[in-house]
């Protein structure tokens, strides 16, 4: 669900929501199309000249005389169709209604869990280690050689330290890296051990 900006005017049609009544409405040849379902109060449909198929809702805040519309998800008529069917959309509008009724501002929620995720994705492993292949050279060079800049690539980013790309950074504990220098040795790799455990030094 994301919030698509404060409702203005257009023209929408007003239709009862089935199955078999949205199956049967066009395509507009050109711009988008709007309708409305007459059972579910601020439940949309919008239909663009593509083909694309949106379920939206549009609502008034609490404490606020400007309506807001809400874009809940894809369309899908048929079930399996890769998008939301007509129930799973008047699911998603109920649920998003008693948030509102609750005096939450979902654009606000939905906000702050897209930092969330960001300020998480930079945290991960995978992100600083490429930050680190971008901006670290020794005091004395301006970048790193190409050979040393290869070898860090495929320690940090290779299938050794696979498992830890998507993992906090944080979340790592020296029994990690323990066995993380036991398994490489298990294959026989002692030197790339040892490279992966003085680059990791170097990193952290």
């Amino acid at each position: 669900m994301t919030a698509a900006g404060t409702a203005t005017a257009r023209t929408s049609r007003r239709i009862a929501f089935a199955p078999f009544s949205l199956k049967r409405l066009p395509t507009p040849s050109t711009g988008q199309e709007e309708w409305t379902d007459i059972s579910t109060a601020g439940l949309g449909l919008r239909i663009s000249h593509k083909g694309t198929r949106t379920w939206t809702g549009v609502i008034r805040l609490k404490g606020s005389t400007t309506r807001v519309r809400f874009t809940l998800g894809r369309a899908s008529i048929e079930k399996d169709g890769g998008g939301m069917t007509l129930a799973d959309a008047r699911s998603a509008w109920a649920a998003l209604k008693k948030r509102v009724q609750r005096g939450e501002d979902p654009r606000q929620t939905a906000a702050r869990e897209q930092a969330e995720i960001i300020r998480r994705n930079r945290q991960t492993f995978r992100h600083i280690a490429e930050e680190f292949l971008e901006t670290h050279h020794p005091r004395s060079k301006k970048t790193l050689k190409p050979s040393t800049e290869r070898r860090y690539k495929g320690l940090l980013l290779g299938p050794d330290m696979a498992p830890w790309q998507s993992r906090p950074l944080s979340s790592l504990t020296r029994a990690d890296v323990i066995d993380l220098l036991h398994r490489m040795q298990r294959r026989g790799v002692a030197v790339s051990a040892n490279r992966a455990l003085a680059v990791l030094r170097k990193m952290m």
